[in-house]
């Protein structure tokens, strides 16, 4: 007679109910030590038919410590596995600083958020390694001095040089009665006006009389030539024209306006 092989025995099965806290880490689960992990989910998370036995089960969030436990998988049961989940520390850099002096005066705004008002030193706390820009505004004065990507160093204060509001003035006349802006600045009145307080360097002029365009835009020069300004963008509603002012200077401009076809 042939003897028969005895049935492999059963394979008997268990489930584990994982929860972490914070929800929603990787659940990764694996039987034996030598073997790869391998991701089941989310948690929470319902293992579903594991192997009786010992099995390892990490989870790993971003921004979190991962960690790992080893349990007993038994017979027809679902046991609890719950892990609290760290997290972690991110060191604090110290800041920089940046030191602005200003003459006359001025109130700074670093990245845009006011941080000192009619003050002539301040020292601001800045984020290390980042991109800055400080900007400084004199309230009678038409333009602001900007400076841009401005960087420090933990601990380190970077020294600006002084910031001075050098300014000149602009005359400005048309042959129709029109308003002004200077920087987007709206000049009170209508032409002619005066600006007796603007920024030194590239200013850009715009004019508006309602049912007219600008035909022409000139510039006079102290012997009394003038020369036409080009719209930096002349396909605009409302074109912008630059023009250079030095300090102590009185620039004299005239726009010729036409009706609009």
């Amino acid at each position: 007679t042939v003897s028969e092989e005895p049935p492999p025995p059963a394979v008997e099965y268990g489930t584990l109910r994982i929860t972490s806290q914070p929800t929603g880490a990787n659940v990764f689960i694996k039987q034996s030590q030598d073997a790869n992990f391998r991701r089941v989910g989310t948690t929470p998370h319902n293992t579903e038919n594991l192997e009786v036995g010992q099995w390892e089960v990490r989870v790993e969030q971003s921004g979190f410590r991962g960690r790992s436990k080893v349990f007993a998988v038994r017979t027809g049961i679902e046991r609890p596995l719950a892990f609290t989940l760290d997290p972690i520390q991110v060191a604090q850099k110290d800041p920089g600083f940046i030191r602005v002096v200003i003459s006359p005066y001025g109130d700074i705004y670093l990245d845009d958020e006011l941080k000192a008002e009619g003050t002539r030193v301040a020292v601001l706390a800045a984020v290390p390694g980042s991109s800055h820009r400080v900007r400084i505004h004199h309230g009678p004065t038409i333009g602001d001095i900007a400076l841009d990507q401005l960087k420090v160093s933990s601990g380190d204060t970077l020294k600006l040089a002084r910031q001075v509001f050098s300014v000149g003035s602009l005359k400005i006349a048309a042959n129709t009665q029109a308003t002004v802006k200077v920087d987007g600045v709206a000049l009170s009145g209508a032409t002619p006006v005066t600006a007796d307080r603007v920024l030194v360097g590239e200013r850009l002029i715009s004019i508006h009389k309602e049912g007219m365009q600008v035909d022409k835009a000139w510039v006079f020069g102290p012997s009394g030539g003038k020369v036409e300004i080009p719209a930096v963008n002349p396909d605009a509603d409302e074109p912008q024209f630059k023009v250079a002012l030095s300090k102590g200077e009185t620039l004299r401009i005239k726009f010729d306006l036409k009706v609009v076809d």
